[in-house]
């Protein structure tokens, strides 16, 4: 029997309601051309735009720039 790597199935729902499972690798490409607006996460959905997203800054400067003189 071969060795093969699972991909994490992710439930997410779309603009129009529609809810489909979606593979780990295509969730941030799904986000930054807002195709979904919500998914699901082990604590429950999270809210594109609304909930805090680990690696999106959504155009934004988080950090303050630290340069030396």
């Amino acid at each position: 029997m071969g060795v093969f790597r699972l991909r994490k199935l992710i439930p997410v729902r779309y603009a129009d309601g529609h809810v489909d499972k979606i593979p780990s690798p295509l969730l941030n490409t799904l986000i930054e051309t807002h195709k979904i607006i919500e998914f699901k996460r082990k604590e429950g959905w999270v809210v594109v735009g609304s909930d805090a997203i680990r690696g999106m800054d959504h155009g934004q400067l988080r950090r303050k720039e630290r340069r030396w003189s």
